[in-house]
């Protein structure tokens, strides 16, 4: 019996998983305007997902524009096709709201591009041409989000990148990225130790 649920659950999860990344891939690239209906696809209630997929050049950047509309927790993640995460232990294809440096107005901007752009809020998407970002924002204090709520992005080149983010956006030198993700796993492995293997 016990095999039998198993089996019926992962062909579930991957049929779910599949079905979820499908709806990703199926909308334009480089955009963030499909926003998940958590009446239909079994989001969490208390919650906002915003998803899409990436496919870059390496002289290329995604950057991101983010409004948190007063949620107390954000995360945006990047995964393959499959929906699995990459390195997050040691390299940044992963960021919460509290491992990111917020913009003078509140707004967050991150950066995904396969090269370190020099900047606090780089996405890396661990040598991946192209994969999923789903960005989730949580813990609303009035139990909601505002209208403001949202995400844009724009593909911009390397070498035009400093022109593209706000004027205050600071310089992340080699020093200070590899400090960064000393810190990074250290925190990391106090709770997942699996992340040594």
């Amino acid at each position: 019996e016990q095999a039998e649920l198993t089996a019926k659950f992962m062909l579930h999860y991957a049929n779910s998983t599949a079905r979820w990344n499908r709806q990703a891939y199926d909308k334009p690239v480089n955009a963030l305007k499909f926003k998940i209906d958590r009446d239909t696809d079994g989001a969490l209630r208390d919650q906002v997902y915003i998803l899409g997929h990436f496919d870059l050049e390496k002289d290329q950047a995604l950057v991101i524009d983010v409004n948190l509309s007063g949620a107390g927790y954000f995360i945006a993640p990047i995964t393959n096709h499959w929906g699995t995460t990459n390195d997050i232990v040691h390299r940044t294809s992963c960021l919460n709201q509290a491992q990111s440096v917020a913009n003078v107005d509140g707004t967050l901007t991150y950066v995904l591009s396969r090269h370190d752009p020099g900047v606090p809020n780089w996405l890396d998407p661990c040598d991946m041409r192209d994969g999923i970002l789903t960005l989730r924002w949580a813990e609303f204090p009035d139990g909601g989000p505002s209208e403001a709520l949202g995400a844009t992005s724009r593909v911009v080149a390397m070498e035009d990148l400093r022109a593209a983010l706000p004027e205050e956006t600071p310089t992340v030198s080699e020093r200070d990225r590899a400090s960064r993700a000393e810190a990074r796993a250290s925190g990391y492995l106090r709770r997942l130790p699996e992340g040594l293997l």
